[in-house]
């Protein structure tokens, strides 16, 4: 295989421009014919409805820090449309990738499959969500790592960058410290000349992270809660590099090989201790506190990095084990490229959300002024196809869902507690999928929607607008 790949270096990046452009031009049709749900439109509505110093409140509602909101503004200052919001992740992605091909050391298959691979060329491109950020980040870590002690500054600009992500991202970029402690006491303990810059910038680093990470604590009113899918930690590993296995014996078997080969792997480089300090706390956190498909995101991408950074000598192992690890990698990976394959047929034949058509619906009674009311926090969906707030019981212009437990925003779909809230019954009320009774007196209209996730479909972008008849 590694004949097949070896290329001069003029036409192996004339390899990897092409292969970037065939990424973007599937970028472009998966992003045209996405609808985005509520939770993208969540982050657009933050960045669009307040200013740059009042994003860190906000994000302290949302249980994530900042950065993903200033990024969509920049977009938005350039006056971008909602219906090219996959640009600002498509964006990212793409830097990503261009680390990713010319910076990191590992082969032009792995890098070309990586690329392709469900979670960098679908999930995080055509749906819009903080975690996109997560790719180009990991991949500065991994390509700045082997010379981390002598130009630490790259390096720790992808850890502080990664913890801007997201609270997954503190995380994970709190797991590199505790990794990078253990390196620090072995410079001073060889008297390592390194020590000073790489202490600099340790400490540098992470009181940048400490100050920030005060600033968007959640406050006591806070009322969002990321939730746990309850899946075992053998079902989230191989549903994050393989696909969802409802059978628990079967996700351990394959979970049991996925492992086998990380340990055999890092055993080889002798990076076993360093790699499972970084690893663990993220895996203990999703499979505890908050792990549902959207997260996985930052697992995939830290093993990814965990993997370029810690890649051993192929040429001085047994050639059959050697053959083995390539092997078992590439098969993982085209597996991932086969179900994005999927997924962007899937999301072009299929509505990922009912947002856009229920916004459409609902137009005529936003231009004749009606009572509007969104039951919950899947109506936020509908809020960016309109220039300002469009529900009665959401206070002011500003389009986002305030995650405070001293709002009206949510109002548990009844009737009466919706009347005494607006003082008359509301013209039209939107709900999310939960909502399974009839509201007396209503027209019901179902917009559907079908979130794919791999294997995995699900409808919580469903939309459904209730009108009064």
């Amino acid at each position: 295989m590694e004949k097949l790949v070896k290329i001069d270096k003029k036409n192996l990046n004339i390899l990897y421009i092409v292969t970037l452009i065939v990424f973007i031009a599937i970028g472009v049709f998966e992003g045209v014919n996405h609808e985005a749900w509520a939770d993208e439109a969540q982050a657009w509505l933050i960045a669009r409805d307040t200013s740059f110093t009042n994003m860190f409140k906000a994000a302290s509602y949302e249980g994530t820090q900042p950065l993903w909101y200033i990024v969509i503004k920049l977009f938005q200052l350039v006056k971008l449309p909602y219906s090219c919001f996959f640009v600002v992740s498509l964006t990212v992605s793409v830097i990503g990738v261009v680390i990713l091909f010319f910076f990191t050391d590992i082969s032009v298959v792995s890098k070309i499959l990586i690329a392709f691979s469900f979670t960098a060329m679908y999930q995080n491109v055509a749906v819009a969500r903080n975690y996109s950020l997560v790719f180009p980040f990991m991949m500065l870590i991994a390509a700045a790592y082997d010379k981390r002690k002598e130009k630490p500054l790259l390096y720790y600009l992808g850890v502080f960058l990664l913890s801007l992500t997201s609270s997954y991202g503190t995380l994970i970029a709190s797991s590199f410290f505790l990794a990078d402690a253990l390196e620090i006491l072995g410079m001073f303990k060889d008297k390592d000349k390194r020590q000073k810059k790489f202490v600099l910038g340790y400490f540098l680093c992470g009181a940048l992270i400490g100050v920030l990470t005060l600033l968007v604590l959640p406050p006591d009113d806070v009322s969002f809660s990321p939730g746990n899918s309850g899946k075992t930690i053998f079902r989230h590993i191989t549903t994050i590099f393989l696909l969802n296995i409802d059978n628990e014996i079967i996700s351990a078997l394959v979970f049991a090989l996925l492992a086998s080969f990380f340990i055999v792997y890092l055993k080889i480089s002798k990076s076993t201790l360093k790699a499972l300090i970084m690893v663990l706390p993220i895996l203990m956190y999703i499979r505890v506190f908050a792990g549902n498909n959207w997260h996985y995101t930052n697992i995939y991408f830290l093993i990814i990095a965990v993997l370029i950074m810690f890649k051993p000598d192929f040429n001085e192992m047994n050639k059959g084990i050697a053959n083995f690890l390539k092997a078992f990698a590439v098969i993982v990976l085209c597996s991932q490229v086969a179900l994005t394959a999927y997924a962007v047929q899937f999301d072009y034949k299929e509505d990922y959300s009912g947002s856009e058509k229920a916004a459409e619906f609902i137009s005529e009674y936003v231009e004749n002024g009606d009572a509007i009311l969104s039951a919950d926090y899947y109506g936020t969906a509908l809020q960016p196809y309109f220039d300002k707030n469009i529900y009665v019981n959401h206070p002011g212009d500003a389009g986002y869902y305030w995650w405070s437990s001293n709002n009206n925003y949510n109002i548990s779909y009844n009737l009466t507690k919706i009347e005494k809230t607006v003082g008359k019954k509301p013209d039209v009320i939107v709900t999310g999928p939960n909502f399974k009774d009839d509201f007396a007196g209503y027209e019901k209209h179902v917009f559907s929607g079908n979130m794919c996730y791999k294997n995995i479909i699900s409808h919580d972008s469903e939309i459904t607008v209730w009108v009064k008849n």
